[in-house]
C-alpha cells in the first residue's frame, strides 16, 4: 500500500482555515487561500475557475489543486497576489524571479510595480545592459534611459564582451542594437564638440583670437589656427571619446593637466599667464557641460 503522506500548511497568511481553495504545491505544502483573491490578480486563474472544474482532492471540504510550482516559488507568486504582502525588491534576481511568475501566472499590474522599484535599487548602474534587456522587455522607458546611459561607463569593447546571462537572452539582437548605437552616438557626438568650435559661446573662445593676434606657438583645427597646446588637448579628448566610454571621460581630469603643462611649455608668453590657465579651467568646464546635454540629447531619440 501507498505510505500516507502528511501535507504541510503554509505560513500566514496562506493558512487560512476559512479559504475555499488549496493549493498544493509540488513539494506537498498546502497553501489554504481565498478564489476572489487569486480570480482579482491573476488572469490565469481567471480562466481557471471560469471553467468547471473536473473532481479531484478535497481537504477540509476545499478543494485541492496540484501546482507544479514548490513552496517556495508559490510563497513569491502569492505575495504578489494579497494585497499588501507585494516582496520587496532588492536586487536583479529578485525581479527576474518575481517577473517570471507575474508572466506565467498573468499576474496584473505586476511588471508596472517591478518596473518602478527597478529604478531605485541601484543595479542599473552596475549592471546596465542586464538592466537594459529587462527594460526593453517589460517597456521601462526610464530603466531602459537609465540603463543606456550607465552603459557609457563601458568602453565599446566592455560592452561587445558582456557576458549574455539570463536576463540578457531576453534581449533581441535589434534590441542590442539600439544600446551598441545609442553608445556609439554618444561617442561620435561628444568627438564632435572636441573638433568643431561653433559651439563655443563667444564669450569664453578667447583662443582662436589669441592664435591671430600674439600667439607664437599655433596649430590648425578644422582650417582656423588655435594655440598649439588647446589642440592637443581637444585632439586627445576626442580620440579619449572613441575609445573609452563617454561618462568615464572628464574634462577636467589628466588632459586638463596636460594642457596646462603644455601652456607652460609655450613659447608664447600670454599662454603662461595665469588669465589664459583660468580662462581654459572655465572652457573645460563649459565644455564638460555641453558633453553632458549632448548625450542627453541622444537618449531622447532611445524608441521606448
Amino acid at each position: 500500500m501507498e505510505e500516507e503522506r502528511s501535507n504541510k500548511v503554509a505560513p500566514p497568511p496562506f493558512n487560512d482555515a476559512h479559504a475555499d481553495i488549496i493549493l498544493r504545491s509540488s513539494d506537498y505544502v498546502d497553501f489554504h487561500v481565498y478564489r476572489i483573491i487569486l480570480t482579482h490578480a491573476s488572469q490565469v486563474f481567471r480562466d481557471m475557475f471560469a471553467v468547471p472544474q473536473p473532481a479531484g482532492g478535497r481537504d477540509a471540504g476545499a478543494p485541492v489543486i496540484e501546482m507544479a510550482e514548490d513552496a517556495a516559488s508559490l510563497v513569491v507568486m502569492l505575495r504578489c497576489c494579497y494585497p499588501g504582502l507585494a516582496p520587496t525588491i532588492t536586487s536583479t534576481a529578485e525581479a527576474v524571479q518575481i517577473l517570471r511568475w507575474a508572466d506565467k501566472f498573468g499576474l496584473d499590474g505586476v511588471a508596472e510595480r517591478v518596473g518602478r522599484e527597478f529604478e531605485e535599487f541601484g543595479e542599473i548602474e552596475s549592471k546596465p545592459v542586464e538592466a537594459f534587456a529587462l527594460a526593453c522587455q517589460y517597456r521601462w522607458r526610464g530603466v531602459a534611459v537609465r540603463a543606456a546611459k550607465a552603459s557609457l561607463k563601458l568602453s565599446a569593447d566592455e560592452l561587445i564582451e558582456q557576458q549574455a546571462d539570463a536576463a540578457l537572452s531576453a534581449i533581441t539582437g535589434k534590441e542590442y542594437q539600439v544600446l551598441f548605437q545609442y553608445h556609439r552616438s554618444c561617442r561620435v557626438v561628444c568627438r564632435d564638440l572636441t573638433r568643431y568650435t561653433a559651439w563655443i559661446p563667444r564669450d569664453i573662445n578667447c583662443f582662436d583670437k589669441h592664435a591671430h593676434t600674439t600667439c607664437g606657438d599655433t596649430k590648425k583645427m578644422g582650417g582656423v589656427s588655435f594655440a598649439r597646446w588647446w589642440c592637443v588637448y581637444m585632439q586627445d579628448m576626442g580620440h579619449e571619446f572613441m575609445q573609452e566610454g563617454p561618462a568615464t571621460v572628464r574634462t577636467m581630469g589628466y588632459h586638463l593637466q596636460a594642457a596646462i603643462r603644455g601652456m607652460g611649455t609655450s613659447s608664447c608668453c600670454a599662454c603662461k599667464s595665469v588669465k589664459m590657465c583660468l580662462n581654459f579651467v572655465r572652457f573645460a568646464q563649459w565644455l564638460q557641460l555641453e558633453i553632458d546635454a549632448a548625450i542627453d540629447s541622444v537618449a531622447l531619440q532611445l524608441p521606448f
